[in-house]
């Protein structure tokens, strides 16, 4: 996929590439832990990498008829990507949302 889109050329290709002592967080604690959880859990469930962000879901549609230099090319169709702080929001938003609501919920309506 990095080289049917346009990925910056410090960005790994794969999950197992990149160093896990990378902190480009400056510092953060969770940083680390999030990409080290992100890379596991994606390489995993066999996600493919653009960039920092995990492709969960392609397809691959008919050959270009425009042959390029390097001859004929697949098109790629991205159908669902999650960005790079997926751990956060599965971990941290959705539970504030849905623990907030629901007590908010419980609290005024009556059993």
């Amino acid at each position: 996929l990095a080289t049917e889109y346009a990925v910056g050329t410090g960005v790994p290709h794969g999950w197992d590439e990149e160093d896990p002592d990378t902190d480009d967080c400056d510092g953060c604690p969770c940083g680390g832990a999030a990409r080290r959880v992100s890379n596991h859990c994606c390489a995993a469930l066999g996600a493919k990498r653009l960039g920092n962000m995990a492709v969960l879901r392609h397809t691959t549609l008919a050959a270009s008829s425009e042959t390029a230099a390097g001859g004929a090319r697949a098109e790629t169709s991205l159908d669902c990507v999650v960005g790079p702080f997926w751990p956060f929001t599965l971990c941290v938003t959705y539970p504030l949302i849905l623990l907030v609501s629901g007590a908010l919920g419980g609290g005024f309506f009556p059993p």
